[in-house]
């Protein structure tokens, strides 16, 4: 009997510890909401009182914004994304954005001659940012086996794009500004240089597949050669399934591997156009976000003023 009175005696506190707890933690969230709520009450209350002072700040300075955005210029926004291929994507956005550097420096003559445009067309170029962009993609293909069946195979390629945004305060320049940046990158002797090592790459690899079908079809003719004939009703020769290879598999392998070596090499590019420049009418000046902006700054820092007026004691 002691002993349970004991033990009673001693999960009390931690049963009343632990009530304490949950007491205190439902104290403490009570308080912070009446404390919100009263913080929302004073918010309310101050606006009220200086709603027109608030007010006014705002009007003045949405009307500065809307000056502001008044006296610049109009400009036009336009994206492109190209496709890169031998160069990586990284690389070819650098040297785009290299001519961000030059638009800074207001360096039109070098402009002139990397875009290769005239002077006045330089002019109308703003800015220019490229970001590059990698995918993955899955590729299933069909490989004939010694058998003459198919088995699929999955691989996955990653592709790599950059997308090009442009400002000008011309719409009418966007007409050229796709075929010069292309040739601008197509024109650098890196570029110049990983194309000529392709295409000879790529060339000796047809002549190397080129040579090994001649010489599969050299030792098809002879099998063919060595297989015995047997006449048939009709005097038709009819040709004995022969135990040697035919290599037909390989030879068709092979042919398909140089049709796609040569539709590499007609159609591969430094860059290509996936989505081009789009036509441009509306400016893309930030008018009503400017207005916003300001009259938003204005009440808040009318806002600071007032409560520091309200609360300060000399």
């Amino acid at each position: 009997m002691s002993e349970n009175s004991t033990s009673q005696t001693q999960t009390e506190p931690k049963e009343i510890d632990l009530i304490d707890v949950v007491a205190n933690i439902g104290r403490g969230i009570r308080t912070f909401f009446v404390w919100l709520g009263n913080l929302f009450l004073h918010f309310l209350r101050f606006t009220k009182k200086y709603f027109w002072i608030l007010l006014i700040l705002a009007i003045l300075a949405g009307g500065a914004g809307y000056l502001r955005e008044s006296l610049r210029d109009p400009f036009f926004k336009s994206e492109m994304t190209v496709k890169t291929q031998l160069i990586p994507s990284a690389q070819i956005a650098d040297r785009f954005n290299s001519l961000n550097l030059l638009i800074r420096d207001n360096n039109t003559r070098a402009l002139k001659t990397a875009l290769d445009i005239s002077i006045d067309k330089v002019e109308n170029l703003l800015r220019v940012h490229a970001d590059n962009i990698e995918q993955e993609r899955v590729i299933v293909s069909q490989q004939r086996t010694t058998d003459l069946s198919q088995r699929i195979i999955t691989d996955t390629i990653t592709e790599e794009f950059v997308r090009i945004e442009v400002r000008i305060n011309n719409p009418s320049a966007i007409e050229y500004l796709e075929q010069s940046l292309v040739s601008f990158i197509e024109n650098e002797p890196f570029v110049q240089e990983r194309l000529t090592v392709f295409r000879r790459n790529n060339l000796l690899m047809q002549e190397a597949i080129e040579t090994e079908i001649e010489q599969l079809r050299e030792f098809q003719r002879i099998n063919i050669e060595r297989s015995p004939l047997v006449m048939v009703p009709g005097n038709m020769p009819l040709m004995i399934q022969s135990h040697e290879r035919t290599y037909v598999a390989e030879i068709l392998d092979l042919q398909n591997r140089l049709l796609e070596l040569q539709r590499e090499l007609a159609l591969t590019r430094p860059l290509t156009v996936i989505q081009p420049f789009l036509a441009l009418e509306t400016p893309a000046n930030r008018t009503l976000f400017n207005i916003l902006l300001f009259a938003l700054f204005a009440v808040i820092v009318g806002y600071v003023v007032l409560l520091f007026r309200e609360n300060w004691k000399p």
